[in-house]
Parts: structure tokens; C-alpha cells; sequence
């Protein structure tokens, strides 16, 4: 978890997990936590964010709560989620309000 994205104004931590193919992805790991922390002088609020594709494969649900000054991103893997033989890239399309 040591990589992260910056968007806009903001940074996005990056989560990764190896699982092994065929495994139920919700039993090793039922959720991803991803936290957005604004750059200098910036300022990031929960409510602002949202998720815009709640119809992604994998994935239940995801929720936005403040943490301080950072917004942590919980989603939540879909169970049954079972882990495919090939590498999973799941991107988590989100928009800020703004």
C-alpha cells in the first residue's frame, strides 16, 4: 500500500492484495481502504466525493467518511468475489465535487 495517485488537488493511496486464483476475494480481504489527502494549501470533504459506476463488477459498495484532514474510501468487495487465474486491476471511478 505504498503507492498513490495525485488527482487534481489531492492525492489517492493505492491498495494492492495477492490472491490466489479461484479464492473468494471477500473472505481474505472484504474490504480495500484507499485514503485521499489533499496536496498543500487544499482541502478534501467526504461529501464531496461519490461513486459514479456503482454497477463495477467486484465491487458492493463504497463509502466516503473524513478522517482529520483526509477522506478515507471504503469499498467493499462483492462476496462471492472469486479471484480470476489472470492479474485483477480494479479501478474505482469516484468524482469530487467541486
Amino acid at each position: 500500500m505504498a503507492d498513490q495517485t495525485i488527482i487534481n488537488n489531492y492525492t489517492v493511496s493505492q491498495v494492492t492484495y495477492s490472491v490466489t486464483a479461484g479464492t473468494n476475494v471477500a473472505l481474505q480481504h472484504a474490504t480495500a481502504i484507499l485514503i485521499i489527502s489533499p496536496l498543500s494549501g487544499y482541502v478534501v470533504v467526504a461529501e464531496d466525493f461519490s461513486w459514479v459506476n456503482t454497477t463495477l463488477a467486484n465491487i458492493d459498495t463504497v463509502v466516503f467518511t473524513q478522517d482529520g484532514a483526509d477522506v478515507r474510501c471504503i469499498v467493499t468487495f462483492d462476496n462471492p468475489f472469486a479471484m480470476p487465474v489472470s492479474y485483477t486491476h480494479l479501478t474505482l471511478p469516484t468524482t469530487p465535487y467541486v
